[in-house]
């Protein structure tokens, strides 16, 4: 399937061709010459949630990050955070596992995901490995960012529940 654009530059969104038979599921993940940029992916991580986890909101401040949902579903929130961006803390939703199953982000475009059932399995391809001092998170309610979450309590982390507000000066 072809890649479509957001409303945020740099961040694309797919859905991917899946086949089904009697035995279960394949598709392919990713394809270097169906993403059309020059870097390569350096580590891959999986995360597996449990229903109503919501985890956000990060990114990497120098990597690009493919993030797919294996199993499950999730609203995906992301939110640019490039300095230099005239869209700078545009936010924009997605349900990921119905019609999109792929995101790809820019270097500082943060996400954050609510999963929606249990077992959601979510596999991110990283441009630059981990890096603690590249790290950017901040709370998930943050601007109006909580007016794009479902209306629920949440199973969040004492590190996203502590992230400081995010504030653009």
């Amino acid at each position: 399937m072809k890649w479509r654009e957001t409303s945020i530059p740099g961040v694309l969104i797919r859905s991917i061709e899946k086949h089904f038979d009697n035995r279960g599921t394949f598709f392919e993940e990713f394809r270097l010459n169906d993403i059309g940029h020059d870097f390569d992916f350096v580590q891959d991580s999986v995360s597996i949630s449990k229903a109503s986890v919501l985890r956000g909101m990060h990114c990497q401040l120098n990597q690009w990050q493919l993030v797919t949902v294996l199993d499950g579903s999730a609203i995906d929130i992301i939110c640019d955070i490039r300095r230099l961006s005239e869209n700078i803390v545009k936010i924009e939703k997605f349900v990921l596992g119905e019609e999109i199953d792929q995101l790809l982000l820019p270097p500082g475009v943060a996400h954050g995901f609510c999963s929606l059932a249990d077992n959601l399995v979510m596999s991110y391809k990283s441009s630059e490995y981990y890096n603690k001092a590249n790290e950017m998170n901040f709370h998930w309610k943050s601007f109006n960012l909580s007016d794009f979450w479902p209306k629920e309590k949440f199973v969040v982390s004492d590190k996203d529940k502590k992230s400081p507000r995010l504030s653009i000066n």
